[in-house]
């Protein structure tokens, strides 16, 4: 306005709870999960965190791995925006790290309830839904809506070698948790890289009554598809083109392999995909796993190498 004082619209706010999980994902970094300090101090001797040009110091006290970079629900500054805006907001669209496990999303959700604006706001997710209680549940119920999108990149012991330390057991019992109490999952949603290239068709065999979302993982960078050799690519391509997934992301897939074909160079390719198996092989060790054993298909596309 000509006062300088602003119009009372409607807001929608995407929230990145970023740094605080409770796995270690092989598809994650420290950036996002602090369950990764002491796995990426082991394998790359890293000390620091950077996000945009800011640099965080990793260190260890106490048997415990932290960092320097600020955590958003300790800002006084953060709080002080909320309250200015939480009665206009009707969309929260909320992600992390994990929402689940942060105490900050609690105490945003009880802001909103005492508002009693919550009946007004549609909240949406991705967790990974390995903590789910009933708390959280009962805030739910104040809210217009709650949508929730699950990142479940495989199944069984294969879920489990992806999600270190997490467990698929937890994942399923708080997905038929949710069901029960009649909220609304949208969808599994997936990243597909080398590790994982398989895992979408055993996801959708056991979860047939779920909607599938894929996205092409790019991080850690020797993780993408696009740096499988030329054999390894017609062989996922056939294997695709032969399954009962959905034609959506049956060639979503096939489409990505075939676009980058020829686009790097075989050599590079093999010098990518060899710096992946490296980049497993030393989360075996560090974690006392064994992906050849659990991942045989993925093992078996790259053995030549």
């Amino acid at each position: 306005n000509e006062d300088g004082s602003l119009n009372e619209f409607p807001i929608s706010l995407d929230l990145r709870f970023t740094n605080i999980c409770n796995m270690k994902c092989v598809m994650c970094s420290s950036i996002y999960s602090n369950q990764w300090y002491e796995d990426e101090f082991k394998l790359y001797g890293t000390k620091t965190i950077t996000v945009d040009s800011k640099v965080y110091e990793i260190k260890q006290e106490n048997g415990i791995w932290k960092s320097t970079m600020p955590v958003w629900h300790d800002s006084e500054n953060w709080w002080n925006q909320f309250e200015q805006i939480k009665h206009r907001i009707r969309h929260l669209y909320i992600t992390g790290g994990e929402p689940f496990i942060i105490k900050g999303h609690d105490t945003l959700l009880d802001k909103l309830i005492e508002s009693d604006n919550a009946k007004n706001v549609i909240l949406e997710y991705d967790t990974n839904l390995t903590v789910i209680n009933k708390k959280i549940l009962d805030r739910f119920k104040h809210f217009k809506k709650v949508i929730l999108s699950i990142s479940c990149d495989d199944i069984e012991e294969q879920y489990e070698l992806i999600r270190f330390p997490g467990k698929f057991s937890t994942m399923t019992k708080n997905l038929e948790t949710l069901k029960q109490k009649g909220f609304d999952v949208r969808h599994l949603s997936t990243c597909v890289g080398i590790y994982s290239i398989f895992s979408p068709l055993r996801l959708r065999n056991k979860f047939p009554d779920y909607r599938l979302s894929l996205r092409m993982l790019r991080n850690p960078y020797h993780s993408d598809v696009m740096y499988l050799p030329k054999k390894a690519k017609q062989k996922v391509i056939s294997i695709y083109r032969d399954s009962n997934i959905e034609e959506r992301w049956k060639n979503f897939i096939i489409s990505y392999l075939e676009n980058n074909m020829n686009l790097v160079s075989e050599d590079v390719c093999v010098r990518m995909t060899k710096q992946h198996i490296q980049y497993l092989n030393k989360l075996d060790e560090i974690r006392g796993t064994d992906w050849k054993k659990t991942f045989p298909d993925v093992y078996d596309l790259l053995k030549s190498l």
